[in-house]
């Protein structure tokens, strides 16, 4: 049986490494992205697996059958233990929390894997003193490469077709399968048996992203989507203006009206009108497809490219009369890319206009899309009197980063505008120019109607404050964020 330890070894580590990816995009999805969210379940994980490896080492004292049924166990309470835990975190985080719903959860399932790692070692280990080290490493060697198969399984295809419920549930029935394996071949065929409770735990297992997702009162989801680069969801009720979410967090409304303005779209009217006549247009983040839409309405406007990471917004554009028109629009190119990766790969590309829809500056990632670095190179893809608009979600010390990279930046509500040029005349100037916006009858603003001249008017006439003014309502000096001290995920992430 010196061949079975080595097997076992690779599916421990292949299910225990799938596992601890998972719960990763449970708690950072039911967290809402925070950036302390993969510290802390590392940290609980590794406790698990340090705790389970200690008592786990008393199970090699014993003969080698003692030991092995004791391996068959711990898969087995393992198979059962992980979807009991979603079940009970379905439950209790809607009201607790991810982190207190969960980390009780994650410590148990990873020591009840952990345990197994030095029994199969001890198993697997030639005792003759010349070929032990070898041996204790090839054992180890499977068990690195369960650790690969697992996660990568995830992060290239899986993730892509199954919900994070579907997969705890397929990890439990190969722990259970493994167990049944070993209860065979240890001719201890009444322990199998013992495996029959996992059929009615999967049976009532939920999806606990579905559990933890945010539905405001009155609100039902009507997109879904899960997909290796994360979640996104809407959700529609009473008022007719579906919300987006992007990985559990406020992500934009599907809404192009500027009358309503629910989404702050008067922030890519203004773009717009900041320029005298902007021809190329950049969207970095597309999310529901409202600011790429707004953007396609200006006469004069012959490209639009729009960057996107996750593939699914695509389709959920694809749901919505509003938007979907942005789909058969030959001026409209989506790249699915990282919108950072992908202006380095274009060094010649070129924009009058660029609509960074990044998320909230709190967020892990955020930084990709905030610092010093990535506005610097913002800036060298604009035409000469290019504006940027950056969804700086009212933080100071984005304010701070955009006047060190722009000569002119200036916060409009909570996102800023920029450029290398002054552009307040030309907004000031251009309020005629947003009657020519043509998106459908029944939300173009009409230049015979004073109501709507009015809401023209707020937009050319909206207060920009400079980064003085910005740090006086902070009540602090900004800072500028760069690539290295993430100082907006970190530092303030709570301002």
């Amino acid at each position: 049986m010196k061949w079975l330890p080595r097997w076992v070894a690779m599916i421990s580590g292949c299910a225990s490494l799938a596992i601890e990816v998972l719960w990763m995009r449970v708690i950072g999805f039911a967290e809402s992205g925070r950036a302390e969210v993969f510290s802390v379940v590392l940290g609980a994980y590794l406790l698990g697996i340090a705790l389970g490896a200690f008592f786990g080492r008393r199970l090699c004292r014993g003969a080698p059958e003692a030991s092995w049924t004791g391996i068959a166990l711990l898969l087995l309470a393992s198979a059962i233990f992980d979807p009991v835990s979603i079940i009970v975190f379905s439950r209790l985080a809607p009201e607790f929390g991810g982190y207190l719903a969960a980390l009780p959860w994650i410590v148990g399932g990873a020591a009840l894997k952990g345990a197994v790692f030095p029994v199969v070692h001890h198993l697997g280990s030639n005792q003759s003193s010349e070929s032990r080290g070898a041996s204790f490493s090839s054992v180890y060697l499977f068990n690195l490469i369960g650790c690969t198969i697992g996660p990568a399984a995830l992060a290239l295809f899986t993730l892509d077709h199954f919900s994070a419920g579907e997969h705890f549930a397929a990890i439990s029935v190969i722990l259970a399968f493994t167990a049944t394996v070993l209860f065979i071949r240890l001719r201890r065929v009444p322990f199998v048996w013992l495996a029959l409770p996992v059929i009615p735990v999967l049976w009532v297992m939920p999806d606990p992203l579905r559990a933890v997702a945010v539905i405001p009162e009155g609100h039902s989801i009507v997109f879904w989507l899960e997909n290796k680069e994360g979640v996104i969801h809407s959700t529609g009720g009473k008022s007719g203006v579906d919300t987006v979410y992007g990985g559990n967090v406020y992500d934009g409304r599907i809404n192009i009206d500027l009358r309503t303005n629910q989404n702050r779209i008067d922030r890519v009217h203004a773009l717009m009108l900041a320029h005298p006549g902007p021809v190329h247009a950049l969207v970095i983040g597309v999310s529901g497809g409202s600011w790429a839409r707004v953007i396609s309405g200006y006469p004069g406007v012959e490209r639009i490219d729009a960057v996107e990471i996750n593939p699914g917004y695509r389709l959920m554009i694809e749901q919505y009369q509003d938007v979907k028109p942005l789909l058969v629009d030959a001026r409209f190119n989506m790249i699915v890319d990282d919108g950072r990766r992908w202006l380095k790969n274009h060094p010649g590309s070129r924009y009058d206009v660029i609509a960074i829809n990044s998320t909230f500056h709190w967020r892990s990632g955020a930084t990709n899309l905030l610092s010093y670095e990535f506005l610097a190179e913002v800036r060298r893809h604009l035409k000469p009197g290019g504006i940027v608009l950056l969804n700086a979600t009212g933080s100071v010390d984005v304010a701070k980063t955009a006047a060190s990279v722009f000569p002119h930046a200036y916060g409009y509500g909570n996102s800023i505008l920029m450029s290398d040029v002054d552009f307040r005349p030309t907004l000031r100037g251009s309020v005629d120019r947003i009657f020519e916006v043509t998106l459908g009858n029944d939300v173009d603003l009409k230049n015979d109607s004073p109501s709507d001249r009015e809401i023209a008017r707020q937009v050319s006439e909206h207060v920009l404050l400079g980064i003085d003014d910005a740090e006086r309502k902070a009540q602090r000096q900004g800072e500028v964020v760069t690539d290295f001290n993430m100082l907006s995920e970190y530092r303030y992430a709570d301002q």
